[in-house]
């Protein structure tokens, strides 16, 4: 009997359990929002031109001219009292400092403007006389030619690949620092028909023709350094005077001579890019 008592509360507790009402079942997550992709930035490719994508370029810089004895320079030497029979030492430097700007648009191919200081052709010439010679006094006469010039040109430049590009130029080049200048060891009163006059006046523009040949060294998107040389061709005819001590023109000599020459120019720039 007790048994059959323990087998019924058993049964009784197995179906209290069954009847229970089951938990809901938790509900199903949500979905995660899909985030959108943004999108890759593009690289931007480096700029294949000799500028690096700067059109407007501005190049101070500065050098040493080499150039050759010009035929005013030579007609000088062989006309300076050539009548009187003397000793003459003669000291003739054609090199000097040159410097100046350019400014240069594009990129390949460029073309801008240029000016710039040259110094010239400088010739210094002593002559000494015995009194026989001079028809007065022993003495000496010096004579210094100086000529420089501010030559203006219009210019274009081509890169024929990375760094190395050859240019080409032409323009005018005002006469500067032109005077000849003379000082004597005579008085003026000693000075005789046949001796030099104390200064000569030389007046005239010249043709200024140019080649160009460089390197470019990019320092940075803003900056390079350029190494070059000028090979310049100058076209010319001067007008010059005698000039006494007082500052009158006499007419000992008042003639028109060619000042054609040559000039090699190396300098060094500074380019910014903008």
């Amino acid at each position: 009997m007790k048994k059959l008592i323990s087998v019924v509360a058993a049964l009784a507790l197995v179906g209290s359990i069954a009847a229970a009402p089951k938990k809901p079942a938790k509900p199903a997550a949500k979905p995660a929002v899909a985030v959108p992709a943004v999108p890759a930035v593009p690289a931007i490719p480096k700029s294949t031109s000799p500028t690096g994508g700067a059109k407007f370029i501005i190049a101070p810089w500065g050098g040493y001219n080499i150039g050759q004895k010009t035929d005013l320079v030579t007609a000088s030497e062989a006309n300076y009292l050539s009548a009187v029979t003397q000793s003459v030492s003669n000291d003739t430097k054609a090199q000097g400092i040159a410097g100046g700007l350019d400014l240069w648009y594009g990129e390949k191919f460029q073309f801008g403007l240029g000016a710039y200081y040259q110094q010239g052709t400088k010739t210094t010439k002593t002559t000494s006389f015995t009194a026989a010679q001079s028809g007065s006094v022993a003495g000496t006469t010096t004579q210094v030619v100086q000529m420089n010039y501010l030559p203006i040109l219009a210019q274009v430049r081509f890169f024929v690949f990375e760094g190395f590009y050859v240019g080409a130029g032409a323009g005018v080049a005002v006469l500067i620092s032109s005077k000849i200048e003379g000082s004597s060891t005579f008085t003026q009163a000693q000075l005789n028909s046949t001796l030099l006059p104390f200064s000569t006046d030389v007046t005239g523009t010249a043709i200024w023709l140019q080649g160009k040949v460089g390197y470019q060294f990019d320092l940075s998107d803003m900056l390079a350094l350029n190494v070059f040389a000028n090979f310049s061709y100058q076209i010319q005819t001067v007008s010059y005077k005698d000039i006494s001590s007082n500052g009158t023109a006499t007419s000992a000599v008042a003639s028109d001579v060619k000042n054609t020459g040559y000039n090699i120019t190396p300098g060094l720039a500074i380019a910014f890019k903008f």
